[in-house]
C-alpha cells in the first residue's frame, strides 16, 4: 500500500467564476531510502492533478505544494522539474535491488519552483535541507 495525503481544491474568483486555480497539497513518505515509495506517490498525485486540471475543468493553473520529502537532487525533484524520470534512475532502488520498481515516469505539466530553492526548509538535529516546495505549472499560470 501507498498511503498519501493529498489535498486538491479548485478556486475562482469572486468577480470572474470563470477564472479558476487547481491548488493540491501533499505529504508524502518520509523514510530517506524511501525514494522510489515518493516517486510512485508522486505519480499517483500528478495523475489526479491532472484529471482535476485538465479533464474536470478545462487547463486551469496548478499549484502543486507539499512536503516531498525529497532534497533537490532527488529523483522526484527531477521528475517534476523535467516531465520525466528513466527506469534506471537510483532511486527506484533506494531501498535496496530486492524492491527494485524499475518504470519511466511522465507528466505534461510544466512544473517550476515558485520561490527559488531555499538551503532548508527543515533544520533538525543532523539534518538541515530542502524537503517542502512550491511548484507552479508555469505553462498555465498567467493564462
Amino acid at each position: 500500500a501507498l498511503p498519501i495525503s493529498l489535498q486538491v481544491s479548485v478556486f475562482e474568483t469572486a468577480t470572474d467564476p470563470s477564472r479558476k486555480i487547481c491548488v493540491a497539497n501533499t505529504h508524502l513518505y518520509f523514510h530517506p531510502k524511501g525514494g522510489n515509495i515518493r516517486l510512485l506517490q508522486s505519480a499517483i498525485a500528478l495523475t489526479h492533478i491532472k484529471h482535476v486540471a485538465s479533464e474536470l475543468y478545462s487547463g486551469i493553473p496548478v499549484i502543486f505544494c507539499g512536503d516531498f520529502n525529497s532534497i533537490p537532487s532527488s529523483g522526484l525533484c527531477s521528475l517534476f522539474k523535467s516531465g520525466s524520470i528513466p527506469e534506471d534512475h537510483e532511486d527506484w532502488i533506494s531501498n535496496g535491488e530486492e524492491e527494485r520498481c524499475s518504470m519511466s515516469l511522465t507528466h505534461s505539466f510544466k512544473l517550476k519552483s515558485a520561490c527559488g530553492e531555499p538551503a532548508y526548509t527543515n533544520y533538525v538535529g543532523g539534518f538541515h535541507g530542502c524537503l517542502d516546495y512550491i511548484f507552479i505549472d508555469s505553462g498555465e499560470i498567467g493564462r
